[in-house]
């Protein structure tokens, strides 16, 4: 016998889902907003950093989406690289409306606008390490439910690909 508690238990998850896929599809339909302001700004300006970093933010938010519509069936797997790939186009997009206060060779600030710029540096490599996190617990999470390894292995494969990929990272902001 049930009770109506773990009735409604189902239901709730159920809504909890679809209000998550909501919240991530409305940031996800202001990104690609912003992404094509950007992307037809920057063309009008012939700023090609500002196309640049909008073309970036519209790719890594459309595989967003397509993970967090997804994710129902998948649950967590799909979901947390969804939030890592926004983590990491959100600070992408700050970085284009700031490029649009340079010069077209980006070279002078022209308006306030390039402060912004200077927020979406500082905060893209957290977005970036954001990401790698989340795929590395995804893939934690896939490998113990496929393979049915212990969790110490799973968990070692997890910190594995996260040092790997902060290195990475490192080398990509840093240039070591």
């Amino acid at each position: 016998m049930t009770t109506t508690i773990e009735a409604a238990a189902p239901a709730a998850r159920g809504s909890r889902g679809a209000t998550s896929r909501r919240v991530l599809l409305f940031v996800v339909a202001v990104g690609l907003g912003v992404a094509a302001l950007l992307i037809v700004v920057g063309t009008a300006s012939s700023n090609g950093h500002a196309q640049l970093h909008g073309g970036t933010g519209t790719a890594l938010l459309l595989i967003a989406a397509a993970l967090g519509w997804r994710s129902a069936p998948a649950g967590l797997i799909a979901a947390v690289p969804a939030i890592g790939l926004t983590a990491f186009a959100v600070p992408m997009l700050i970085e284009g409306v700031g490029a649009l206060g340079y010069d077209p060779l980006t070279q002078a600030r022209t308006s306030d606008l390039a402060s912004l710029h200077d927020v979406g540096l500082a905060t893209t490599s957290l977005g970036m390490l954001v990401l790698v996190v989340a795929i590395a617990v995804s893939v934690g999470m896939l490998l113990a439910r496929r393979t049915g390894l212990p969790r110490p292995v799973v968990a070692a494969a997890a910190v594995t690909i996260g040092i790997v990929g902060t290195l990475a990272i490192r080398v990509l902001v840093a240039g070591m």
